[in-house]
C-alpha cells in the first residue's frame, strides 16, 4: 500500500488532498490568503499599503497581513495607522489616502472587484450601501 502524502506546508502534518495541501492549507490558498498565517513584522503592514498606493496595475493587490475575519463573514484586512493611532481596514486606508476622505460620513469603501483583501486603489471607490 503506498504512503498518504502529507501536507507539504511547513509544520503541518495532516494528510494532503489537494494541491499537496490539507484542507485547511488548501482552503486558505482557495480564498486567497497566504495558506499559513504568519505575524507581521513591525512596520510592515503600513509599508505594504503604501507600497500599494504607489503601484500602477489593474490587478488586485492582495492584502498579505492580518485581517478582521474572526466572528464575521468577510475578510478585510486591517493595519495600525500611525496618523491616527488607531486600527484601521486597510481597503479603507488606501481608498482615503488615493481618492480623499468619504464624501458623506455614511458612504463606503466599494471593491468593484468583489475581493475583500484588495487594496488597489484602482478597485477602491466611495459609495452607498445600495451600490455595495
Amino acid at each position: 500500500m503506498a504512503a498518504k502524502a502529507i501536507c507539504f506546508e511547513s509544520g503541518c502534518s495532516k494528510p494532503a488532498i489537494c494541491r499537496g495541501r490539507c484542507q485547511y492549507h488548501d482552503g486558505r490558498w482557495r480564498a486567497g490568503y497566504a495558506p499559513w498565517p504568519t505575524r507581521a513584522a513591525p512596520g510592515a503592514p503600513i509599508a505594504f499599503a503604501r507600497k500599494a498606493l504607489e503601484m500602477e496595475t489593474d490587478d488586485c493587490i492582495l492584502w498579505p497581513h492580518g485581517t478582521c475575519a474572526k466572528g464575521s463573514q468577510w475578510n478585510y484586512g486591517v493595519l495600525f495607522d500611525p496618523d491616527t493611532g488607531e486600527d484601521i481596514r486597510a481597503h479603507r486606508w488606501v481608498c482615503t489616502k488615493a481618492h480623499g476622505s468619504a464624501p458623506e460620513p455614511s458612504m463606503q469603501v466599494r471593491h468593484l472587484c468583489h475581493n475583500t483583501l484588495c487594496v488597489n486603489k484602482r478597485h477602491l471607490a466611495w459609495g452607498t450601501n445600495k451600490e455595495n
